[in-house]
């Protein structure tokens, strides 16, 4: 019979077959074994118990205080919600000799404590579960959720003052330019912001040819003329020409209108151009009908 036996028997001979090679391996000095070795030490076992329905207020320091009655305790742990950090009712004691757990357990089970009744399940070494007490203990004022709410919080809110004062020059640049475009427009908007430094408003304020963009006061009188001649022209113009085609038709009358104007941007040019037409229109036909009248 051989020293060696295969799991299934059917495989016996090729079992056998693999064996053989790898004694012959090693008495030719190809693989070496390690005859010095250490052994292993046997791992320590501690006695531990379920605690259920734990009432409130009585958490690690009270528990371990509590059943430091029955024997040493070498840990405790209170099982805890990741969101919250409040507990969930149940937890762990860890004694340092199994049979003191055992006699704690068998003495508390069923104990009313606090209007509730304890839950104490001894747990045997074989059906422990590693790593039960090498996380760390979270409280109401230490958990996951936490944690990581303070570090987006300071990745988020972690900024110099440099990078503050480069993000607010390249605002008010764009609204700089936001402003010289309504400008150029005919529309003319003060926006003063009043949550910058003095140091940042003169880069808002100061228009290319050194004008102050809040301080451009609006010439009264040459507004005046100039709605003032909007609103006769509108009044004027009584035929409804909107199926004719309009052509700028530009005359001794515009000109002299258009240059007691002040400078206008282009959408009041073309508004300007399309109500002069309107005039020359009118003048042609009351033209016609007057001759038409005389014959």
């Amino acid at each position: 019979m051989s020293e060696s036996i295969a799991l299934e028997k059917s495989k016996q001979s090729r079992f056998a077959k693999h064996v053989g090679k790898v004694k012959q391996k090693v008495s030719e000095g190809i693989i070496q074994v390690q005859e010095n070795f250490k052994p292993q030490k046997a791992r320590a076992t501690y006695g531990l118990i379920y605690v259920g329905h734990i009432p409130h207020g009585f958490y690690e320091e009270e528990l371990k205080a509590y059943f430091g009655q029955f024997g040493m305790v070498t840990n405790v742990r209170v099982c805890r919600s990741s969101k919250t950090g409040k507990s969930k009712g149940y937890g762990f004691v860890q004694f340092r000799h199994p049979e003191v757990a055992q006699i704690a357990a068998e003495t508390m089970d069923n104990y009313l404590m606090f209007k509730r009744r304890l839950i104490c399940k001894y747990i045997p070494p074989g059906k422990q579960r590693r790593g039960l007490f090498t996380k760390i203990s979270w409280s109401t004022q230490n958990y996951p959720l936490k944690m990581t709410r303070k570090l987006h919080i300071k990745r988020r809110n972690n900024v110099s003052e440099k990078k503050v004062t480069v993000n607010m020059k390249k605002t008010l640049g764009k609204l700089k330019k936001k402003l010289e475009k309504l400008k150029e427009l005919g529309v003319k908007h003060t926006f003063r912001p009043s949550d910058i430094s003095e140091d940042m408003r003169h880069l808002l304020e100061a228009n290319d040819d050194g004008k102050n963009v809040f301080n451009n006061k609006v010439n009264n009188v040459e507004l005046k003329k100039h709605n003032e001649l909007k609103m006769k022209c509108i009044t004027d113009i009584s035929i409804d020409l909107k199926s004719k085609s309009l052509k700028a038709i530009k005359t001794k009358k515009d000109q002299l209108k258009r240059a007691a104007l002040p400078k206008l941007s282009f959408m009041q040019n073309d508004r300007l151009k399309r109500l002069a037409a309107f005039e020359a229109m009118k003048g042609n036909l009351v033209k016609k009908v007057s001759k038409l009248k005389k014959l």
